[in-house]
């Protein structure tokens, strides 16, 4: 079969888009393979997670995202700004609504992050810290900047279901190495964390600003993650490292975006996170089903404009993240 799609990416963490607006394409066995056949950057196209856009009764249209080791997660922060961008220009709007797994995803056009780098912000939810939502299986209903013992004994974490689950290190350094061993951890510890976890060391670095680095379950170290941005936000809230109801930068490997984590009743939470959702290129390839094997065919678009001007975004990220991290 031919098969169109549209790479691009939301904080450097890169996406493959498939519209399946008009009809799905996919047998449900075959998207978790298709994800690793698309996603292996040993291939011919490489990335972090597969967006398939779909129809929606509830919504404007349904987001599933498949990571590159198969798995699906219940929602992509990142990838919903792409998904997000990519829907509103299709239907000429400036404003949509996106079912995920875990409920629908408010989005909307935002003022370019930097000239030509188109942004959006995006609703994450439903948002939850009690531990039997992530689901972390402890004998506390919360854990807030606490140990926990069997992922590791030097660092204190805060669990948050934004709605993938969270795991979020307040730290003074970012030490990419130490990520990486928990992150790994918290994807082997089935007693605790029957669903695996994401794992985020955030750094507040001054009364409007962090710096956050994740590894992601499925996924390993990306050059960020939306929802653990969101979710690290909150958790610098809730710890009282910095005040609720306030728009913070987020730096990361792949540039910034823009949080907002506040407090609603019935203790109760709500993130909402924008930033740049970036196209990169659109092609097609001949795809064989059966032997899930890819050809490229054909170039469509490459976004050379888009590609330089996000590079500002890019290089003001990794500046801080340099500084920041060991």
């Amino acid at each position: 079969m031919d098969l169109s799609i549209i790479k691009c990416h939301g904080s450097g963490n890169d996406f493959v888009l498939i519209d399946e607006m008009n009809a799905e394409l996919f047998l449900e066995q075959q998207r978790p393979q298709l994800a690793q056949l698309l996603c292996d950057r040993r291939s011919i196209l490489g990335a972090d997670g597969v967006l398939f856009v779909q129809k929606s009764s509830s919504a404007d249209v349904k987001m599933r995202m498949f990571n590159a080791d198969g798995s699906e997660a219940q929602t992509c922060g990142n990838g919903l700004r792409c998904v997000a961008r990519f829907v509103a220009e299709r239907l000429g709007r400036t404003r949509v609504s996106i079912e995920t797994m875990k409920g629908i995803s408010a989005a909307a056009q935002e003022v370019d992050t930097v000239p030509g780098v188109k942004a959006y912000s995006v609703e994450l939810g439903p948002i939850s810290i009690k531990t039997k939502d992530l689901p972390l299986i402890v004998d506390t209903e919360v854990l807030v900047n606490a140990k926990l013992a069997p992922l590791s004994e030097k660092f204190n974490f805060t669990a948050v279901s934004a709605p993938n689950p969270h795991l979020v290190a307040m730290v003074e350094k970012i030490d990419v190495a130490e990520l990486e061993t928990v992150g790994e951890r918290a994807s082997h510890l089935p007693g605790i964390l029957p669903e695996k976890a994401n794992v985020s060391f955030c750094r507040v670095l001054d009364g409007n600003s962090l710096a956050v680095a994740t590894f992601e379950r499925g996924s390993g170290l990306t050059q960020s993650c939306g929802s653990a941005m969101g979710a690290s936000a909150l958790a610098a809230c809730i710890s009282g490292k910095l005040p609720f109801g306030s728009w913070f930068s987020v730096f990361n490997f792949g540039g910034y975006i823009a949080a907002c984590a506040t407090e609603q009743a019935n203790e109760s939470y709500k993130i909402s996170i924008k930033g740049n959702a970036t196209f990169v290129f659109a092609a097609t390839y001949s795809l064989d089903l059966d032997k899930m094997t890819l050809r490229k065919t054909l170039d469509g678009v490459t976004y050379d404009e888009e590609i330089t001007a996000y590079e500002r975004v890019h290089d003001k990220g990794r500046q801080v993240m340099t500084q920041d991290v060991k």
